[in-house]
């Protein structure tokens, strides 16, 4: 993330797109923390069709799973 921001620096924005809102939550504090202004955060999930989604939670974040 840090390194995609550094990349473009200036001449664009970063889309970031993260559908776990806790996961989102420290998305962003990690912009902040880190100066990034260039981040454009999304709290969405991407599916190849317009259907609801379901967001599992696991005691570790990298557990999370995404049922469609």
């Amino acid at each position: 993330m840090i390194s995609f921001s550094l990349a473009v620096k200036q001449s664009g924005p970063v889309f970031l797109i993260e559908a776990h809102p806790k996961i989102f939550k420290c998305l962003k504090k990690t912009c902040e923390y880190n100066g990034l202004k260039n981040f454009v955060p999304f709290n969405i999930a991407v599916v190849d069709a317009d259907k609801e989604v379901f967001l599992g939670e696991a005691i570790y974040h990298y557990c999370n799973s995404l049922k469609t």
